[in-house]
């Protein structure tokens, strides 16, 4: 994080990010699995974000 100062999230782990474009607070999720190479392992959120209209920027939610 220190080498890129603009990113807001990064944690390492595996998974994906999960996009709600809602008009008035649009979310971001990032999903993490618990194996990659076990069938059926845990997914969890391990951060989320939002942009409020008027309001620049991103929110820790």
């Amino acid at each position: 994080m220190k080498a890129n100062p603009h990113m807001k999230y990064f944690d390492g782990r595996r998974g994906y990010v999960r996009v709600d474009m809602g008009h008035e607070r649009p979310q971001v999720d990032f999903r993490t699995v618990s194996a990659i190479t076990t069938p059926g392992g845990g997914i969890s959120t391990t951060a989320s974000f939002v942009t409020e209209a008027g309001s620049p920027g991103l929110k820790s939610v």
